[in-house]
């Protein structure tokens, strides 16, 4: 996805690095690694230029441009043809899926949706997840203080390697993640939850929470600081 983001984006707005080359490599029961060849840039990571840079009126100022940034991203064209997923219609690997992958591919969301509430049928926990009425969109699903870079005025978005073509509920999960799991300190997260909804996420995530929680771990294991987060 880096390379339409590249192709499409205003890079008065936010920059990604460009790619020279993309392949991957299977390495032996279904793990695939995939390698690119990227331009390298220079500049700070966001919580580095917190480091240096203490007044509110200059942090608010960036977070205001950071924000910018990520709402052009979301309103990004969707490529045609595209599963809900990774652009080149493989398996899901992120947060919500884990670091091996989806089990299968999706054709749509409301695929997706029905296939997610076998999963909390055999969770036997939480709501029923609903998200067929949400439009896809380009989501990146990693947008952490490291992922954002600051060159002077510049807003530059790395690490693509979550992202896809998701029904927003993916983004706000990726989101709620780092704030109800890994709590204070995850900058980007708290001012993303306070600007987009009041740090009052949807009863989708908690439902969220549990099929995650199953598909990567079993139906037994509960995150800490997850899913017993209040609302």
């Amino acid at each position: 996805m880096q390379k339409w983001v590249y192709e499409h984006a205003d890079h008065s707005i936010f920059y990604t690095p460009k790619i020279y080359d993309a392949w991957t490599e299977e390495w032996g029961r279904g793990c695939i690694i995939g390698y690119i060849v990227m331009e390298r840039l220079q500049g700070d990571t966001f919580a580095q230029w917190l480091e240096a840079h203490k007044d509110d009126a200059d942090i608010e100022c960036m977070q205001k441009k950071i924000l910018k940034a990520i709402q052009h991203l979301w309103g990004l064209p969707v490529p045609q043809g595209t599963f809900v997923g990774p652009l080149k219609n493989h398996a899901a690997s992120d947060r919500f899926f884990g670091q091996c992958r989806a089990p299968r591919t999706f054709e749509s969301v409301t695929e997706l949706e029905d296939w997610l509430n076998d999963i909390m049928v055999k969770v036997n926990r939480g709501e029923p997840i609903k998200i067929r009425d949400q439009p896809r969109q380009l989501c990146h699903c990693d947008l952490t203080d490291s992922n954002i870079m600051i060159d002077g005025d510049s807003i530059m978005i790395i690490d693509w390697a979550y992202s896809g073509v998701y029904p927003f509920a993916f983004e706000e999960w990726s989101i709620y993640h780092q704030v109800k799991r890994f709590g204070i300190g995850q900058k980007i997260a708290e001012f993303l939850a306070k600007r987009l909804c009041d740090n009052k996420f949807s009863g989708t995530m908690r439902s969220f929470s549990y099929a995650s929680a199953y598909i990567q771990f079993g139906v037994h294991y509960t995150p800490p600081g997850i899913l017993t987060s209040h609302y």
